[in-house]
């Protein structure tokens, strides 16, 4: 089964990940006082690398919510393929929204 594989995240880069949630015509469910969490972990049901929760949200209402991932974040992750997923709980109705990989790499230099 091919997963889907978000952009190369560089260790050391700050990152933020959009996630837009939508119903099955495309339109935006409104997830305003929803919990989105975004997990990264080197293997799958493996310990999280990092953990995100969002209550609030960039648009609740247009679905839309950001995940801003610090240079100390991503410092953390293993170089090579990790997992990641975004779960929405809505009081107790837990659903996945995506699951996939990212790439993780060094960069050539880390700045001072």
């Amino acid at each position: 089964m091919n997963e889907p594989q978000l952009d190369t995240i560089y260790r050391g880069d700050t990152r933020v990940i959009t996630v837009v949630v939508v119903d099955g015509d495309n339109s935006p469910i409104d997830i305003t006082g929803q919990d989105i969490t975004l997990t990264i972990a080197k293997y799958r049901q493996g310990l999280p690398i990092i953990e995100i929760t969002n209550s609030t949200h960039f648009d609740g209402a247009g679905g839309i919510s950001k995940f801003l991932l610090s240079a100390d974040d991503t410092e953390l992750l293993n170089i090579g393929l990790n997992h990641i997923d975004v779960v929405k709980d809505n009081v107790g109705i837990v659903n996945t929204l995506f699951l996939g990989t990212v790439r993780v790499e060094n960069r050539v230099a880390v700045p001072e």
